[in-house]
């Protein structure tokens, strides 16, 4: 009588999607920029409120644009690498 040994499945591997990569650099880049706008708000602060809030939106205005073109970018990737 033979016996079998029944293995578990192996977990399937992740693969990453083309794509990847830039949406890593692009949140990277938008987190720099919001951390960029953090210190130059509070070295702006005693100049008056309503400069270091212009700065502040400007920077998370930027980080939000980077974060949407490079989403966007490795969007089109994926769908390239895919075909």
């Amino acid at each position: 009588m033979q016996q079998s040994s029944s293995l578990p499945p192996q977990p399937a591997q992740h693969t990453p999607a083309t794509g990847d990569g830039v949406r890593r650099v692009g949140d990277d880049l938008s987190s720099t920029a919001h951390s960029t706008g953090q210190a130059l708000a509070d070295v702006t602060a005693p100049l008056s409120p309503p400069v270091s809030a212009a700065v502040q939106k400007v920077l998370d205005l930027v980080a939000a644009l980077l974060r949407r073109t490079t989403n966007g970018l490795g969007g089109t990737l994926d769908k390239l690498g895919a075909r």
